[in-house]
């Protein structure tokens, strides 16, 4: 069995990982702006914070084979690699802010 720490520091660089391959694969599926890349991000940390806890019970919950794995994988993965992305296309927002600055 793992703590819950040790799956938090394996789970945070897997989904950072994902996040990345995801700009990096589909490079204009992103925000516009960058405000609207920052309200990702606020979305993104706001989910983490409030709904990932509930959703992750609520799916742990479920009478069905595989709930465990389920709410791993929807409830935890899923947020965090949101999280991760939404930042991504921040920065990327940045940069195409400050090149065209130039």
């Amino acid at each position: 069995m793992l703590s819950a720490h040790t799956f938090n520091q394996i789970l945070t660089p897997c989904a950072a990982a994902l996040a990345y391959w995801l700009t990096v694969r589909f490079p204009d599926v992103r925000p516009g702006s960058v405000a609207a890349s920052f309200a990702h991000v606020a979305v993104a940390y706001v989910s983490i914070l409030t709904v990932a806890g509930s959703l992750i019970a609520f799916l742990y919950a479920l009478p069905v084979p595989g709930s465990f794995e389920l709410a791993v994988v929807a409830g935890a993965l899923v947020p965090t690699v949101y999280f991760f992305l939404s930042l991504c296309w921040l920065v990327r927002g940045l940069q195409t802010v400050k090149l065209s600055s130039r």
